[in-house]
């Protein structure tokens, strides 16, 4: 995994949202969507749930 990878996956973390994510690494919201697929192809697992308006590190994400 690449570093901005990691540091993608830990912003979303603490924002608890894409969106905001994105803005805190002063990216575009798409570059974090085609990111978390990607990780999520490759590992063949999916990081992320939505609980609500916020996204949380799934069982197989952590």
């Amino acid at each position: 995994m690449k570093i901005q990878e990691i540091k993608i996956l830990l912003a979303i973390c603490d924002k608890g949202s894409m969106t905001k994510a994105a803005d805190a690494l002063n990216i575009s919201q798409p570059t974090v969507s085609r990111t978390i697929k990607k990780v999520s192809k490759q590992y063949n697992i999916k990081i992320f749930e939505n609980i609500g308006h916020r996204l949380r590190l799934s069982t197989e994400g952590e």
